[in-house]
């Protein structure tokens, strides 16, 4: 399980909250959940590298110089590495994206490396932080995002490279493979709303779309589409979830979809997860003196494969 910026809960006050001048203590991090059956939090660690990422024992990629976040999200499991994409910027400007590369080992201490592959890498027009996955084909697909329509909308894009070669990209432009990504509307492979994930299931890929979360709005919908192909026809999206936490009674604020196959239950249900933030429009996080955790965690839910054909 990968963090971007997270509390940790020895900061945690008598009464299971934070104080209200405390901030993140990483901005990042991993958890080695041990099984797909173990929810014990207890018999969860973290994982570490050797002197930890700007010297922050907990935390595993390095926030570059000049910048404020490093944020790790989609990554695949090839051999004894793992491949994780990491978005780079200042405040909430995109600044790069890079490759960490993670070495396993049986203790909780990996290797890690930041790569620059070409293309992906030097731009921030296409984000590929919406997918990968690893269909069984000697290509592993990375889905990005393109941000139109003012946040509210998204192209969807598709890059790919060999298994043998993570550093090898290449990017579909709507009729081919290129070396470099295209974006605009000729290159989509989807349209997606404020945030999207992409998955694989079944033998489909899977595109989770939610609306926009960060400006409280009144639409609050989580949708499912699929499609055969990396590259689409990707079918209409149904929404399938409404969000409906609040926050000291305005809209709770969130973000950060997930698509998670593996946690199979064996009902046939497909488990989603989203983000909530702290806060909410015109409301602080710190509220009666204090910050509550549970408006800045994980929220999951099931989903029937029947519903959206799978």
């Amino acid at each position: 399980w990968i963090t971007q910026d997270a509390w940790d809960g020895t900061s945690l006050t008598a009464n299971d909250k934070f104080p209200c001048n405390y901030f993140f203590s990483y901005g990042n991090s991993m958890l080695l959940q041990p099984s797909l059956t173990d929810w014990n939090n207890l018999h969860t660690p973290n994982v570490t590298v050797p002197g930890g990422a700007n010297g922050r024992p907990r935390q595993v990629c390095t926030i570059q110089p000049n910048n404020t976040f490093a944020w790790p999200g989609v990554g695949v499991e090839l051999g004894d590495k793992v491949y994780v994409h990491c978005g780079e910027g200042s405040g909430l400007n995109a600044t790069d994206q890079s490759l960490y590369v993670f070495t396993q080992s049986a203790g909780t201490t990996w290797q890690t490396q930041r790569t620059l592959p070409a293309g992906l890498s030097g731009q921030t027009a296409i984000l590929y932080a919406t997918g990968m996955v690893k269909p069984g084909d000697g290509y592993v697909y990375a889905f990005g995002s393109e941000t139109v329509g003012f946040g509210y909308e998204s192209y969807i894009h598709v890059a790919r490279f060999p298994e043998s070669n993570p550093q090898q990209w290449q990017f579909f432009d709507g009729t081919s493979w290129t070396t470099a990504p295209t974006t605009g509307a000729d290159s989509k492979v989807a349209d997606g709303l404020g945030s999207s994930a992409v998955s694989y299931v079944n033998g489909k890929y899977i595109l989770m779309t939610m609306d926009q979360g960060f400006n409280c709005d009144a639409n609050r919908r989580i949708y499912l589409a699929t499609a055969d192909n990396p590259t689409g026809p990707f079918t209409e999206r149904k929404a399938v979830y409404t969000i409906s936490e609040y926050f000291y009674g305005q809209y709770a604020r969130y973000y950060t979809p997930a698509i998670h196959p593996h946690f199979d239950n064996g009902r046939n249900e497909l488990l989603l997860t989203y983000c909530l933030n702290y806060s909410a429009c015109g409301l602080d996080g710190c509220q009666e003196g204090v910050i509550d955790p549970y408006y800045y965690r994980v929220k999951g839910i099931r989903v029937p494969y029947a519903m959206v054909g799978l």
